[in-house]
């Protein structure tokens, strides 16, 4: 409600007021306020219906297991709003002076004077039509009478009336010329057109339910095939057994006519729970899963995500920690434990949620999945459960979607959504480059591993199996024989040197999903212990985390999603030999406004005793690497480099 200006109410008594019987006396005017409506508190830890304040909690103001729900929310930002008081009523007007034509005139009313009353239940205001003022005539009333009219009729007038204007105001207006059609692409540019979406029968899902209650606090969503049941009834089994009221169990089996990503999308859609995730048909979970996960729902309400403990075991042999939490930094790996962010095998609120969906694919959808929560930031505040209530059993030889990869739920990515891409004269660097690789990458796919040769196969390739081996050019140029590796692999790819050793576990692993976790990143580099161009790629921190690089990175070791190679391109092979060429393509990722970034949770030794460099060690390399510079700044005129600080010889 807008406040009236003190004038206008000075007229508004002074017209609507009666006459006094006694000469100079005026009749006194009390406002009387509107009654307020008492309204019950609401109970503790649920806000009133009409209240849009929301209450968030982040992890390190919580204390785990202490915290009382919900939090005094803080007063806003700016003006200090005092309690609502009622109107006190407005003291007697002053007594005015009549001419000698009766006319009454008010005293002057100080704005403190009146007092403005919460509206009527009704929504009503008083409105005196503005009539022009007459001598009176005998034994006619002349006083104004005061007219009540609905807001709400008000606002329907108004919007009727706006609407009609704009309707005239289109009706006026020329239409258009209709655009003429695009021309089609010469053949050899022509895309080809992207499939139709398939059409669903959804008299076909089978989709089962389990669970009584109203409103579902907890939804637990299963996908399963028809192949699977014997896995499905011993989880169901154990699940049953736990069930409390306002929580479900909603299994998606089918014989794979649907994608799992597909299928997970489905079951958050039909899940009736605030809160929702995932539990794989063969998986294990604890025996106080249920009643952990509703009892830290209870205490913390409005929480965005329940962060617990569980265990990872691969093929049977032994088991490690998994730690989900948003405490986390990153995907890590540190003393035989993982810490990890929360995803979809974590209770997660269904509506924080709601930008986030799994890609349509059967493989890597989890990972993905998990890389759109850390990006969209939509988990503000977790209530953590410190006890294993999950196990995860990851099986390749058994695994439907997993076969002979690595398990990617786990682990944070999906290794398959990247090859190393490595490019070898010397089979003494390549062997220890490729036993670092094997060591801290475990579960990685040696296929994964691709050898751009340019001499070393011979010695190695026996010693290796299972490597990806592709035949590099001569004479040797360093940009061309990575566009051999970079055209070969469908996804990402990491750009390796063979004198390089990872040293970090899972760093790879770790590099790949920080740097997918955030799609303005154009390129990431490895935190590099040695030398390295720019020194700024040493690592700065023990810490798991992304700084920005404004300059450009060296090519030691970087990971390039395989969106930046769609839109800027490969490797320009005009720079001869070795150097320059990771500038330009630095160059080229800012023109299209994506970030450099350093990633200190990857550390890679560069260039140790026992690992010679290929390329520095010739005599003629500055003048190769001063026609190279000549190169680059005939390209980019407006870039003068000077020495090359950023190259990675």
């Amino acid at each position: 409600m807008r406040i009236f200006r003190t004038t206008w109410i000075s007229e508004l008594i002074s017209m609507t007021k009666k006459p006094d019987p006694k000469p100079g006396v005026v009749n006194e005017t009390k406002i009387t306020p509107a009654p307020v409506k008492k309204e019950e508190p609401a109970p503790l830890g649920v806000l009133p219906p009409d209240s849009t304040t929301v209450v968030r909690v982040t992890p390190q103001a919580q204390s785990r297991g202490s915290q009382t729900w919900p939090p005094v929310p803080a007063a806003s930002s700016g003006e200090n709003i005092p309690p609502l008081k009622a109107a006190e009523p407005p003291a007697p007007l002053a007594p005015v002076q009549t001419s000698d034509k009766d006319r009454i005139t008010p005293a002057p009313i100080k704005k403190n004077d009146v007092r403005i009353t919460p509206a009527p239940v009704r929504n009503e205001v008083l409105i005196v039509p503005n009539f022009k003022k007459e001598e009176p005539k005998l034994g006619i009333d002349t006083t104004p009478k005061p007219i009540v009219v609905s807001v709400q009729k008000q606002l329907q007038e108004r919007v009727q009336g706006a609407s009609k204007a704009v309707s005239e105001k289109k009706a006026s207006e020329p239409l258009p010329a209709p655009a003429e059609a695009p021309k089609p692409p010469p053949e050899a540019s022509r895309t080809p057109p992207k499939p139709e979406p398939k059409e669903v029968d959804l008299t076909k899902l089978r989709i089962s339910r389990m669970g009584t209650g109203v409103e579902f606090k907890l939804s637990i969503l299963v996908t399963t095939l028809s192949s699977r049941a014997p896995l499905l009834g011993e989880l169901l089994s154990k699940l049953r057994r736990q069930l409390m009221p306002n929580v479900e169990v909603v299994v998606f089996e089918d014989n794979k006519e649907f994608s799992v990503g597909w299928k997970r999308n489905k079951l958050i859609d039909e899940a009736r729970g605030e809160f929702v995730c995932f539990v794989d048909d063969d998986d294990d979970i604890a025996d106080d899963y249920v009643l952990q996960i509703m009892t830290a729902i209870e205490k913390h309400p409005l929480v965005d995500c329940i962060g617990f403990r569980g265990l990872l075991s691969i093929a049977g042999r032994g088991s490690h920690q998994v730690h989900y939490s948003l405490e986390n930094q990153g995907q890590v790996e540190s003393g035989g434990t993982y810490y990890r962010l929360p995803g979809h095998l974590t209770p997660l609120r269904k509506a924080a949620i709601a930008r986030c969906r799994f890609p349509d694919q059967s493989f890597g959808e989890d990972a993905d999945f998990s890389a759109q929560l850390m990006r969209t930031k939509c988990l503000k505040s977790e209530a953590f459960v410190d006890k294993v209530l999950y196990h995860y059993q990851f099986n390749a030889s058994t695994s439907e979607t997993h076969g002979n990869k690595g398990p990617g739920a786990i682990m944070g990515v999906d290794r398959s959504i990247f090859h190393i891409i490595i490019l070898s004269q010397q089979a003494d660097n390549l062997r220890g480059c490729l036993d670092s690789i094997l060591k801290n990458e475990p579960s990685l796919p040696r296929d994964r591993i691709v050898v751009v040769d340019d001499g070393a196969r011979q010695d190695c390739e026996k010693e290796y199996k299972g490597i990806t081996w592709l035949q590099g050019q001569k004479p040797f140029i360093f940009a061309r024989n990575a566009n051999i590796g970079i055209k070969y692999a469908p996804n990402d790819i990491i750009l390796l040197n063979d004198d390089a050793r990872l040293e970090t576990k899972y760093g790879f692993t770790s590099l790949g999903f920080a740097t997918k976790a955030r799609e303005e990143i154009g390129i990431a580099s490895a935190a590099i212990r040695g030398f390295v161009g720019n020194p700024n790629q040493k690592p700065w921190s023990i810490a798991a985390g992304m700084r920005k690089e404004p300059r450009n990175v060296a090519f030691v070791c970087v990971y390039i999603p395989r969106d930046t190679v769609n839109r800027v391109g490969l490797l320009d092979e005009q720079f001869k030999f070795y150097g320059y060429e990771d500038n330009d393509f630095c160059h080229r990722i800012k023109l299209n406004d994506l970030f450099l970034m350093i990633y200190d949770g990857c550390v890679v030794e560069h260039n140790s005793t026992e690992n010679k460099s290929t390329y520095r060690v010739r005599a003629d390399i500055p003048y190769l690497m001063e026609a190279n510079r000549k190169i680059f700044e005939a390209k980019w005129p407006d870039l003068k480099l000077g020495p090359p600080p950023g190259s990675a010889v």
